[in-house]
């Protein structure tokens, strides 16, 4: 398994295809998945938001969330993941990439439509909106 391992593992599920859902497949969960989009990604960064992105050899969109503990209390900060997870889902990102969104201080006290708009502003400006 080379560097991008983490991409072939999504790519085909470490179960059968048909019993996990594709958002839970299409998670990047800490560890090694984050190292490579960390060291080797592209970021672009708002004042709410920070995206690391890295191609992956998948046809799909692997994503993963870091909020950090300096944020909140876990309940807070499970919020904002889900939050993020929810424009995620709404947002047509192109496939084909490993992404992590990094929150920021700032995204703790945004509104739920000011998140969807960081994240998409974010996404437009590195070329990875799919097109509609």
């Amino acid at each position: 398994m080379g560097k991008d391992g983490f991409a072939e593992e999504a790519a085909q599920g470490s179960v059968a295809a048909g019993s996990i859902s594709r958002a839970r497949r299409g998670r990047l969960k800490g560890g090694r998945h984050f190292s490579a989009p960390f060291d080797q990604g592209r970021t672009w960064g708002n004042r709410f938001l920070l995206i690391k992105a890295l191609p992956n050899a998948a046809e799909e969109v692997c994503l993963g969330f870091a909020v950090g503990k300096k944020l909140g209390k876990a309940v807070e900060r499970n919020k904002l993941r889900r939050r993020l997870r929810d424009w995620s889902r709404q947002i047509a990102i192109k496939p084909g990439w490993n992404l992590i969104v990094v929150a920021r201080e700032e995204a703790m006290q945004a509104e739920f439509n000011q998140l969807g708009t960081a994240l998409e502003g974010l996404l437009r400006q590195a070329g990875l909106l799919a097109e509609a």
